[in-house]
């Protein structure tokens, strides 16, 4: 796993947006119509060949597939593993539950919308197996494939690479169980189903990433009428599933992302950092993707002080809210990243991210360049990218102003496609492009909000 020996990398959390018609063919395939399997892997694999390029255009060290071959996060296992059949409604958030005219407002929102919902997940009624591995290795080949054209064609890569996959909590929690006799025995054929995907991704010579959102997230939902203690027993039995499924891979090739939900709520149900990290660091990672840009949880990278976790594990700092129509200054940005420098006292394992995944389902932000800027804008908007590493004055030595002028995140900017498609909301993880670069170089960022105003 690559540290931030020479200059902070950049990376996203993983789930980036699909094009609208594949979003519509993921959604009919998931409400049971007839959908062509041909046509559905022929879009997937276009969507794949468009959000490379868009990454590294935005200055992504550290990119993946933006899971553009699967419907979601984890609802993808059920086209890979056996068992699961029917729907049910997943539990409402507790936070939302609270405030009836907020939650009546989301609806609204949402009603209508071509979407593939993880509150109507399928249940498991049979027993779970994973049949789906030529499936995870086409998948990692295909996302191979459009790294290797690039790289024959001359044209620039990924620092380095990564895939996602979900963690067996998360699938034991949304997806309910009318089969295995306990949850512990559910978990663990789970767990020994995902152990597949896990090593077909690592087998392919890409980090894993770990999706772990039910080890925060359902604090407010499974468990939201439970003692805190139960749902922090499920936490600890489900690192426990995961150390187990990664027995054959390295540490340093796995992260983790954990957070409480990528949706814009009170989130004041949320169970603290400082109540999970002690059971969360025990997963045999090494890197955790965390969020701290959000109002509810920006001030717990102070839980990283001292020795809360692993000397040598990474930080994947999300410094970016994905869950806002904000484009965070610069300046915000990069103080955001010296903190958790500063926390940790080593710079190079820091990694600047988003800490939250994007929907693609709903408007969103987009923080990448503007299409259709002169050949000479383009190469000024590239030149922060190969610059000096962000060192905090406490760390470097330096004076304030010479520090000062080492920090700067590089340029959000809307997308125009994404302004004429309707699809702005929160920020697309792509752009995510933060480097050190002397302030009197930085260009002017470029923010079309009249025009986002109007679309909303």
């Amino acid at each position: 796993m690559r540290c931030s020996d020479d200059r902070i990398l950049t990376t996203h959390t993983g789930s980036l947006p699909r094009p609208p018609g594949l979003t519509r063919l993921y959604a009919r395939r998931a409400r049971g119509e007839a959908v062509d399997a041909g046509e559905i892997e022929a879009a997937g694999h276009a969507a794949l060949q468009g959000i490379v390029p868009k990454q590294i255009e935005a200055g992504i060290d550290i990119g993946n597939n933006g899971e553009q071959q699967r419907e979601g996060f984890f609802l993808h296992v059920r086209h890979r593993m056996t068992g699961f059949g029917g729907t049910w409604k997943r539990w409402p958030r507790a936070d939302v539950e609270r405030y009836p005219i907020f939650k009546q407002s989301m609806e609204q929102q949402n009603a209508g919308k071509e979407m593939v919902s993880s509150f109507a997940p399928p249940k498991v009624i049979g027993e779970i197996r994973y049949t789906g591995a030529a499936q995870a290795m086409r998948e990692g080949t295909d996302f191979r494939n459009v790294l290797s054209e690039r790289a024959t064609a001359g044209q620039s890569g990924f620092v380095e690479a990564f895939l996602t996959a979900p963690s067996p909590g998360i699938v034991v929690a949304a997806i309910r169980n009318e089969y295995y006799d306990t949850e512990d025995a559910y978990l663990a054929a789970v767990g020994r189903a995902l152990q597949v995907e896990y090593e077909a991704i690592t087998a392919q010579g890409f980090l894993l990433q770990l999706d772990c959102p039910d080890l925060a997230l359902e604090h407010h939902i499974s468990f939201q009428d439970r003692p805190e203690s139960d749902f922090l027993d499920f936490v600890e039995r489900v690192v426990a599933t995961i150390n187990e499924a990664l027995c054959n891979i390295p540490r340093d090739r796995v992260r983790m992302h954990v957070c409480w939900g990528n949706y814009e709520g009170p989130h004041d149900r949320d169970v603290p950092l400082a109540t999970i990290l002690p059971l969360i660091a025990r997963m045999n990672v090494g890197a955790l993707v965390l969020p701290f840009a959000n109002p509810r949880h920006a001030h717990e990278v102070r839980c990283l002080e001292g020795h809360a976790i692993a000397d040598d594990q990474i930080v994947v700092a999300g410094v970016i809210d994905s869950l806002t129509n904000f484009v965070e200054h610069p300046e915000v940005v990069a103080e955001r990243i010296e903190r958790v420098v500063k926390t940790l006292g080593d710079p190079s394992r820091v990694v600047a991210g988003d800490g939250l995944r994007v929907r693609h389902r709903c408007r969103r932000r987009s923080c990448r360049r503007r299409r259709g800027v002169g050949k000479a804008d383009r190469a000024e908007r590239r030149r922060p990218y190969c610059l000096g590493p962000i060192v905090p004055q406490s760390l470097s030595g330096h004076n304030p102003s010479a520090s000062r002028a080492q920090t700067a995140p590089a340029f959000c900017a809307y997308s125009q496609e994404a302004l004429d498609n309707g699809t702005v909301r929160a920020a697309d993880s792509i752009a995510l492009a933060l480097a050190a670069v002397p302030s009197r170089m930085r260009p002017a960022m470029p923010c079309v909000m009249q025009a986002r105003r109007n679309r909303l």
